[in-house]
């Protein structure tokens, strides 16, 4: 189509170029593109301006010839003169031989008159008294007249071209003014579109993160002007994760979809509800009178998302929300800050014990900085040698000699000291370096009990932890035999301590590498046992050789009864087993007594040694009783 510019038909013709190919994923860009179709201009086209110029020019010379030609053809008069009086009045007589004027005495050769009657077709013969007789020339057509008619027909195939065209065109401009406003409207609709998919989430139909700050920001602005304030809440679910490893995904969006409706209904209709991505909520709730009313409303909140999620795809769910909340402007000036804190405060609930609400305290931030400042430095330890190894001594209760050391790790850290594996051992588990930090510990081990043995030391087996991800590791027992042999240990030497819960993700897998572990000639202890799942069917089935009773027992064994009696089961059914028994954390000389007497085989606690470096270790060896002080 002539009348459209290239760009406009790129434009206009084809939608899904302009939608999809123009980046047009921000909504605001939509204003701009219709903006820019409504002003696109439309060419009239050079050829109809040509067409209109030339039939002007043929009107002009149309004109101008007709003109000509109607004075050409026009009857010739007698002048004004005296020759141009009637005869018939009889002022005059005229002869062809004497001419005479009856008004006017001049004269006039003969000659000269007849010829100029003659020529002008006026007979000099007529009678007097008579009218004279006046004969035209009869009518040619010439060549002017043909020009003028050919002029005429072009004119009008010009005029009834350019008449054609111009409807054709306005019947065009009119489609084209259709059209573009049929894409205006299809912009209009995919800005709205578009606007919605930026900040809405599209599992739960909520705010999302984005438009969560925007929203945040103006209820920074208008508190700053009233003087008011506001809260912020972080809502995490409690083991969100394991919902969706176990069953599946849609159950997981099924959940996240009834959380959300549940939150919504909970709350005013002011107050601001969003998803931020995965399992975390986050909450605006304005005009707030103080902490009272913000815990009235978090505990309902922790209330109602604990509450039974039934038929899910068929299943019966419960989770619980940690909640963290921070105040403006207490915790904050901007949206942004006070996040950050409601999310430190909302991980400090999960620590607590998950299900909880926690306000920020600035102490929360200053504990994060150091553990993000931790887990960053944590790799340049363990390759830097920045950890050093503790021992533990087992004690066998039949003579209180020492039968084994735990080989317990500590962080020396340049600037912060010593740091216990109570605080790194968590960030390593949660950052994937418990793996080489395991595989340290092991290659460490190894390298102390050759030291031992080169020294003439009576070296006795170290324990060492090994997490749950080592556990699924096929490679590991390939890695602990390559440490044995480097320095030439025997596999009796090193044992391994597993926990119930480094069971519980891939049994299969696990029990794979403690045969392959049992078969190098290393033994296998459960740690924790009675702490966790306390499944028999781990001690029947995986090749576990000791099993180390849970601190929790023994610490009030004196005083429940009920711990008592399961103490003296967990040895009863160890021993029928042919499994060795471990008390760990044993303190006191009572607890040493009862374990004795319901048969235990080996404690070690701070009531007989705290953990000791290698060269402490070495002395003890030396001496390898330890007799606890009654």
């Amino acid at each position: 189509m002539p009348y459209c510019k290239a760009h406009l038909m790129g434009t206009l013709l084809n939608p899904s170029t302009l939608l999809m190919g123009s980046g047009l994923g921000k909504p605001e860009l939509f204003d701009m593109k219709i903006q820019e179709v409504r002003r696109a201009p439309i060419d009239e086209g050079q050829s109809d301006l040509y067409w209109i110029g030339l039939a002007a020019l043929l009107l002009t010379l149309t004109v101008t010839l007709y003109v000509a030609i109607g004075k050409h053809l026009a009857p010739q008069h007698l002048p004004n003169t005296p020759y141009s009086r009637p005869i018939a009045e009889g002022l005059y007589d005229i002869t062809p031989e004497e001419p005479k004027w009856a008004s006017d005495q001049r004269s006039r050769p003969a000659s000269s008159a007849a010829e100029y009657f003659e020529n002008r077709g006026i007979r000099t013969n007529t009678p007097i008294g008579k009218v004279p007789q006046v004969d035209f020339p009869s009518p040619t057509i010439s060549w002017l007249q043909w020009v003028l008619v050919a002029l005429v027909i072009i004119m009008s195939f010009v005029a009834s071209n350019v008449i054609q065209r111009q409807r054709k065109l306005l019947s065009m401009l009119k489609a084209s003014d259709n059209e573009k406003q049929r894409l205006i409207l299809q912009l209009e609709s995919e800005k709205h579109r578009a606007s919605v998919q930026a900040s809405q989430d599209h599992l739960t139909s909520l705010p999302n993160r984005r438009m969560f700050y925007e929203i945040g920001a103006t209820y920074v602005a208008r508190a700053k002007r009233s003087h008011s304030n506001f809260a912020l809440l972080y809502v995490d679910l409690d083991r969100f994760k394991v919902v969706n490893d176990t069953l599946g995904h849609h159950v997981g969006d099924l959940l996240l979809q009834t959380v959300a409706a549940r939150l919504t209904s909970a709350l005013r209709e002011s107050d601001v509800v969003a998803r931020l991505g995965g399992d975390e909520f986050a909450i605006l709730l304005p005009d707030v009178n103080g902490v009272t009313d913000i815990s009235v409303i978090a505990q309902k909140i922790i209330d109602l998302v604990s509450r039974l999620c039934t038929n899910l795809d068929g299943n019966d769910i419960q989770v619980s929300p940690s909640v963290g909340i921070s105040v403006f402007p207490r915790d904050g000036h901007n949206v942004e800050t006070m996040a950050r804190n409601a999310d430190a405060a909302m991980y400090q609930s999960k620590r607590s014990g998950r299900g909880l609400f926690t306000f920020y305290e600035p102490s929360l931030n200053a504990t994060n900085a150091r553990t993000f400042d931790l887990e960053q430095q944590l790799p340049h330890a363990i390759a830097y040698d920045e950890l050093v190894m503790y021992f533990q001594p087992k004690v066998r209760l039949e003579d209180f000699r020492i039968v084994g050391f735990e080989a317990l790790v500590r962080w020396m850290h340049p600037e912060h000291g010593m740091i216990y594996p109570g605080e790194f051992i968590p960030m390593a588990e949660s950052t994937g370096l418990d793996v080489p930090l395991g595989d340290w510990v092991l290659h460490e081990c190894c390298r102390q009990i050759s030291m031992w043995q080169a020294s003439g030391i009576p070296v006795v087996p170290i324990a060492v932890n090994v997490s749950a991800r080592q556990l699924h590791d096929e490679n590991l027992p390939g890695r602990v035999k390559s440490y044995l042999e480097s320095f030439d240990v025997k596999p009796g030497l090193l044992q391994v301590e597993i926990t119930e819960g480094s069971l519980v993700d891939s049994i299969e897998v696990a029990a794979k590498v403690l045969l392959e572990m049992e078969r190098l000639g290393v033994s296998i202890a459960l740690d924790d046992f009675g702490n966790g799942y306390s499944s028999f069917g781990y001690i029947r089935s995986l090749p576990i050789h000791v099993i180390k009773i849970d601190r929790s027992f023994i610490s009030e064994i004196r005083n429940s009864p009920s711990d008592a009696v399961i103490v003296a089961s967990i040895v009863t059914l160890a021993h029928n087993l042919n499994k060795k028994v471990v008390a760990e954390g044993v303190e006191m000389i009572e607890q040493v007594v009862h374990l004795k007497t319901v048969g235990c085989d080996e404690v070690q606690g701070y009531l007989l040694s705290r953990p000791v470096a290698a060269d402490v270790a070495a002395q003890l060896l030396e001496d390898p009783y330890i007799v606890p002080q009654v």
